[in-house]
């Protein structure tokens, strides 16, 4: 809270959070000095670029709502993870989780892995089971944040794969940065 309220400052930061944002207890929301706010109710935010496939499906990842408080839930929804033109879904898709977006080797261009036009951004360390995909090309997963003190300023990011009707493969989404608050 030590930025300067009064300077003509962009509307949110590099993560997209809002400049001035609440970040104690009763606290009035004010900005913070540097490039990253701090957000008291946490937050969930997309970044990176999402796939674009062989056969133009563009899955996108997106939270429901902007903040991730402990004993509350993030909802991660999928889109767009449809071949546009044939109007066929994605069968299955597949939710990463990891605890990193930083690591020095990411991004990594999956095309060497026959995954042209995908992106891995996060540093995976696990995955929810498979998932059923919709008609319309889109998933969602719930994910439980338990009500525990120590969980808050943890970093959670997030990742769908989309994988595609016949032989066009998987298509990954951009990436999802939750940053867990009180």
């Amino acid at each position: 809270d030590a930025g300067n309220a009064a300077q003509a400052l962009p509307p949110t930061d590099y993560e997209g959070d809002p400049r001035a944002s609440i970040s104690v207890l009763a606290g009035s929301p004010v900005p913070d000095l540097g490039a990253d706010e701090y957000v008291l109710a946490g937050s969930a935010r997309v970044y990176g670029t999402g796939g674009f496939g062989l056969y133009n499906a563009f899955p996108r990842i997106s939270a429901a709502g902007p903040n991730a408080q402990i004993g509350q839930s993030v909802q991660i929804d999928l889109s767009g993870a449809l071949m546009l033109g044939l109007n066929q879904p994605a069968s299955m898709a597949l939710l990463s989780v990891g605890f990193r977006d930083d690591s020095g080797a990411l991004p990594i261009d999956l095309a060497a892995f026959g995954l042209k036009g995908s992106y891995l951004w996060n540093e995976s360390t696990t995955a929810f089971p498979l998932q059923a995909v919709s008609p319309t090309g889109t998933a969602t997963q719930t994910q439980n944040l338990p009500l525990n003190a120590s969980l808050i300023n943890l970093v959670l990011t997030y990742q769908w794969f989309a994988l595609m009707p016949a032989t066009n493969g998987i298509v990954s989404s951009d990436a999802l940065r939750v940053t867990i608050g009180q």
